[in-house]
């Protein structure tokens, strides 16, 4: 191949690159509203909102949620996360996590982490918002009465509801805005 045949292959493979949006992550670590840390995957970075956690209840244990951002370095994006922990008696290990809030309800497909101490289960659920987890942060930040359902379906089900309050939930989504965040390709979070 010559030097014609190398430069229209360097050319078509950079047209075939999604255009990277700039995300200004140093708003998020000037904010002092927010806590910055690594993620236990010592990999990838998270900044949470001082004012959460979302407190909630479930049918079996306590629940509450965090709505944060995370620089995920192998997708290459600065995400926001739906964060669910539920404390219970006796493991879920659900894999499917849907929220309700008002008329509107999402599904996502989930993975728990879980840690045990004293014969009492601690799981994570932990979803990295994708365009239609975008439209679920939209719809809280609008969500008047501020209360989310949520169900985990696995070897059995537990249900609960969250008290996120619209106008919290709207500052998140004005941060990841002025960051750039929704610019972004985020399409590598969707399954």
């Amino acid at each position: 191949m010559g030097r014609r045949g190398l430069a229209l292959l360097a050319a078509l493979c950079l047209l075939a690159l999604p255009a990277l949006a700039e995300v200004d992550t140093a708003v998020l670590d000037a904010d002092t509203g927010l806590a910055a840390y690594p993620d236990d995957n010592g990999v990838d970075l998270i900044w949470r909102p001082l004012d959460q956690p979302f407190q909630g209840t479930a049918e079996e244990g306590t629940a509450v949620a965090f709505l944060d951002f995370a620089e995920l370095a192998n997708e290459g994006v600065v995400a926001l996360r739906f964060v669910l922990t539920l404390q219970l008696d006796e493991a879920l290990y659900a894999d499917t996590l849907a929220l309700r809030a008002g008329k509107k309800s999402w599904t996502f497909a989930v993975r728990p982490v879980t840690t045990e101490y004293d014969a009492v289960y601690q799981e994570d659920y932990t979803v990295p918002l994708g365009p239609a987890g975008l439209e679920m942060v939209q719809a809280l930040a609008k969500n008047t009465g501020g209360t989310v359902s949520f169900t985990l379906e696995g070897g059995r089900t537990v249900s609960g509801t969250l008290a996120i309050p619209a106008d919290r939930a709207a500052a998140v989504w004005k941060l990841y805005k002025a960051i750039g965040g929704p610019k972004q390709d985020l399409s590598v979070l969707e399954e």
